[in-house]
This record gives structure tokens, sequence and C-alpha cells, in this order.
């Protein structure tokens, strides 16, 4: 854990305490409004997988830095970056439907 600033560390919390949020409010807001059409409730499970792998990808970068850049957790790293564009794509289809 040494090897990452206090800001780096605070950017890294940050942005994980951001998408549970995010994703929280985004669950509640579709637990509250249920009562759309089909179509709205495939594209509101679009949006929340698209959430959960950008969380995904934070946490990949976190755990990795938290056992100091272990190479034998190297495989975090193509797990987050598969994370990251899976869900920078997905975004993209979600903002152009």
């Amino acid at each position: 854990m040494e090897c990452l600033s206090t800001q780096t560390w605070l950017t890294h919390i940050t942005t994980i305490i951001e998408w549970s949020v995010i994703s929280f409010l985004f669950l509640s807001h579709n637990y509250f409004y249920k009562k759309k059409a089909i179509t709205m409730k495939a594209q509101r499970n679009k949006t929340l997988l698209t959430f959960l792998m950008t969380f995904y990808a934070t946490l990949s970068a976190c755990c990795l830095h938290l056992f100091n850049n272990n190479t034998d957790l190297s495989w975090l790293t193509k797990s987050q970056e598969i994370f990251t564009l899976s869900s920078n794509i997905s975004l993209i289809f979600i903002i152009n439907h």
C-alpha cells in the first residue's frame, strides 16, 4: 500500500464511493418507479450492468494497489482493462439509444 500517495488513494476510494452511491440511487429510483413499460426495464438493466462493470474496474485497480502491485495479481490489470472498455462501449450505446 505504501507505493501510492495519499491523494491517489483518496481518488480511488472516492471513485468507489461515487459509483456505489450512483448504483444505489439508480436501484432506488427503479424500485419506486418500476411500473414503467417492459422496454424501460430492459434499458434500466443495461444501464445497471454498465454501472457494475465500471464499479468492478475500480475495485480491480484498488485490489491491485492494495497488494503493492504484486506480479501474481497481474490478471487484475487485464480484468480492469476489459471492464473499463466494456463499460465505456456500453455507455456509448446507452447514450445513443
